[in-house]
Formats: C-alpha cells, structure tokens, sequence
C-alpha cells in the first residue's frame, strides 16, 4: 500500500542510502571531483539531520515499507532533494509525491537542476530562470515554479 508522509529522524539513514544507491545509477556527466565531495556531504547523515531540525520538510513516498521516493524542500521553498527509485520511474510516483508536497506549500518553489533532471521539471511546470551555473562543482540551471495556494 503507497503512503506519502512527512520524514523523522528514524528516516534519515534510509534516505540516505536511497540518494546514494540512485546517485551511483545514474549517468551524470557534468560533475566534477569537487562536486562529488559537496554531494555526499549534502546527502549525509549529520546534514539530512541538521536540515531536517532547520525546518527542511522531508516527504517520503513508500510501498508499504519500502522508500521509493523523497522530495526534501527548505524552509524558503527550494527543492533540494529530489529522487526515485529507477525501476519505479514512469509509473507518476515523481508526480504524486512532488503534488503532495506543493499543496503543502505555499508561494513559489524554486530549484536547481542537472541537465538529467531538467524533463521532470519542465513536466511539473517550472521555467529555467537563467542559464547554467557551478553550484560546489555540479552544473545545475536554476528553476521557478509560480504556485499560489488558495
């Protein structure tokens, strides 16, 4: 049974694993050695806690008890994380879970996203603000999602 639910502390070493399994699937080609060092520092265990603390809402997409997916965003409306499990990709669990959490929001979401990603943004609605930037060594274009909550 699918559930979407708000991350805990409990939840960090599984988020943690899944970003890293994901990360290491995929083909990410612009990306240097320092870029590497500032994601796995991003997606470790301490910071995943610290943001979490922060304010950071962290949303979980699970198959009973199964992660599938998480999409974390800050407390000023950025998306930081933002990851599925590849052999559920295509089925709209991407869809659901980034849904779910922007009916939690309210203003614009912004985002920050490698050229792999950029398709799953531009499906969702957001439009590249401005050309590619170095973010900590990983080439990311910077994106905005207008999304006024009534």
């Amino acid at each position: 049974m699918p559930s979407i639910n708000l991350a805990t502390q409990t939840d960090i070493l599984d988020i943690h694993q899944l970003i890293k399994q994901i990360f290491f699937e995929e083909k990410l080609t612009k990306i240097t050695a320092e870029g590497y060092n500032n994601f796995f520092e991003f997606i470790a265990c301490s910071s995943l806690r610290k943001r979490l603390v922060c304010g950071s809402k962290m949303w979980l997409y699970k198959i009973n008890t199964e992660l599938i997916g998480i999409l974390e965003i800050s407390r000023s409306n950025h998306i930081l994380l933002y990851f599925v499990k590849k052999n559920y990709r295509g089925q709209k669990i991407g869809k659901i879970l980034f849904n779910h959490a922007k009916s939690c929001v309210l203003g614009e979401i912004t985002a920050n996203s490698t050229d792999y990603a950029l398709p799953i943004y531009l499906k969702l609605g957001f439009v590249k603000t401005g050309p590619a930037v170095n973010r900590g060594g990983i080439i990311v274009f910077p994106f905005l999602l207008k999304n006024f909550r009534r």
